[in-house]
């Protein structure tokens, strides 16, 4: 991956050598014996795809402005001197923790926002209509993605597919289930100003990335998913 900035009035293009930091955290109440109810939270997973700022400078010789072009035209993380090529945050609910629950999926997730609330409402329909061919969901975990942000100069379907077929290839390594979307502006985010609104772009982005539009759904929301096994 390369990007290219000015530096003493000449354009250098600059190699990034990308890394992904991940982190996972979740709240179980009661230890050491957990109390499963509807009001669980789900396990948050948050993977960044970074490239620092250190080795560039060690490796080229730019001046002071480069630095202030960096901050200008990137997410830059200060503190840890790092670019951040993308970010991604994906929400997972344990099949066992609802049969622990027993409860729907809608009643489990109705607890947290609307969103969750209307992919439960999708799982449920899965299970209740038997869309799947098999018992891909009847023993699956549900994933949604929660928050999804890509650099307008690394942004295309290719790097979110890869994105996500490492995140769980190789971080939550759980292909059993389905990841669930919602197209809509606040998961894009910054990726293209010119997409603010236009659900259509949302839908051809993730269409592209793998997902499928769940047309036979009795959810008024524009609802996506995918087949885990996919990845």
């Amino acid at each position: 991956m390369f990007i290219e900035i000015d530096n003493l009035n000449e354009k250098v293009k600059v190699e990034l050598s990308p890394s992904v930091e991940y982190s996972s955290n979740c709240t179980l109440m009661d230890f050491p014996d957990v109390n499963f109810s509807s009001a669980m939270g789900p396990i948050y997973h948050t993977i960044k795809v970074i490239s620092s700022l250190d080795l560039i400078r060690e490796e080229y010789e730019l001046t002071e402005t480069v630095d202030e072009q960096f901050s200008e035209k990137y997410w830059i993380n200060k503190e840890e001197d790092k670019i951040i090529l993308a970010k991604l945050v994906i929400t997972e609910f344990p099949n066992e923790w609802k049969e622990q629950i027993d409860e729907s999926w809608a009643y489990w997730l109705d607890a947290l926002d609307g969103d969750h609330a209307v992919i439960g409402s999708r799982a449920d329909e899965i299970l209740e209509r038997g869309i799947y061919d098999d018992d891909l969901f009847e023993f699956g975990s549900l994933f949604y993605v929660k928050d999804l942000e890509i650099h307008h100069e690394f942004n295309s379907s290719k790097f979110a597919i890869d994105l996500l077929r490492f995140t769980f290839g190789n971080l939550i390594r759980d292909r059993t289930g389905i990841l669930f979307v919602i197209p809509q502006e606040r998961i894009i985010g910054e990726i293209d100003k010119e997409w603010k609104n236009e659900t259509k772009k949302l839908i051809d982005f993730y269409e592209k990335s793998g997902f499928t539009r769940a047309f036979n759904s009795i959810n008024e929301d524009v609802v996506m998913e995918i087949d885990l096994r996919a990845f």
